[in-house]
């Protein structure tokens, strides 16, 4: 399994305890990374990683400082590249009050369950018709 890995300047501590925690994880792991000066690049890093490195997946770590907010235009531009190379692009953003080894051992997680799910997801119940067009399908 090759994951790509977009690391974002300033970033680099959080970029080695992801790849850690995949390694724990995952035996037949290879990284790859991106490395770009700004978060509003992570898009085309992304695409990059999943298109020319042949990448199952991509993610990006992030660490937000104090004052610091992702903008729409980062997570639209995250869904176009994931539009466009068909593929899935995992963002693990981390706020300041949060303690980073917990957060990326918990989407390292929820990652592998998402990727490696072999069974189809089961159907939630709900109260009535989950269609509220019925007449559709």
């Amino acid at each position: 399994m090759r994951i790509g890995i977009v690391q974002v300047a300033g970033n680099e501590d959080v970029c080695n305890l992801l790849e850690k925690e995949f390694e724990k994880e995952i035996s037949t792991l290879e990284v790859r990374r991106a490395r770009i000066p700004t978060i509003d690049s992570a898009p085309l890093a992304s695409r990059l990683l999943l298109e020319d490195n042949n990448c199952d997946i991509a993610v990006i770590p992030y660490k937000l400082g104090d004052d610091e907010k992702l903008g729409l235009e980062f997570n639209l531009g995250i869904s176009l590249a994931e539009f466009w190379v068909k593929k899935q692009i995992f963002k693990v953003i981390i706020y300041p009050d949060e303690n980073p080894e917990d957060i990326i051992k918990d989407a390292v997680n929820e990652i592998i369950q998402y990727y490696f799910r072999t069974e189809p997801k089961p159907k939630e119940e709900s109260g009535g018709n989950a269609n509220p067009f019925g007449f559709l399908g």
